[in-house]
């Protein structure tokens, strides 16, 4: 389950940092930067568990008596694999519904410039008086 969730978190990640999209749900998507983010976040539980695990095993590994196969050994390296597993998903996903906003939206900064462009623009009452009349 953990080798599974691994692999769902690479492929999201490596989705959103080629598409630059996220989708969290039908009506929850990020777009931009903050996909591509979530998607370097998204790829992230390979290598720190890779860390962890190496850590865990130089560090128990000395004690006398204790080897690679040893079951306490084993159990610490898959609880480290799974809470890293489990809190990069609960980041990757809280993250995103935190920076989608509210219906799906995403989190924009409002353009000065395109609102100048978009208010210097025929309105539909406008092109029906004259195509010379421009209303701004």
């Amino acid at each position: 389950m953990i080798l599974g969730m691994e692999i769902v978190l690479l492929l999201v990640g490596i989705g959103a940092l080629l598409t630059g999209r996220l989708p969290l749900s039908p009506y929850h998507v990020v777009r931009g930067a903050p996909a591509r983010l979530l998607g370097l976040l998204a790829l992230m539980p390979v290598p720190l568990s890779v860390c962890a695990g190496a850590v865990t095993v130089v560090l128990m590994t000395p004690q006398p008596g204790k080897d690679l196969k040893d079951p306490s050994v084993r159990a610490t390296v898959i609880a480290l694999e799974a809470g890293v597993v489990v809190t990069c998903a609960a980041l990757v996903y809280g993250l995103g519904w935190l920076v989608a906003g509210a219906g799906g939206l995403s989190a924009t900064r409002p353009d000065p410039q395109a609102d100048a462009i978009r208010s210097c623009l025929p309105t539909p009452s406008a092109a029906k008086r004259d195509a010379d009349d421009w209303v701004c």
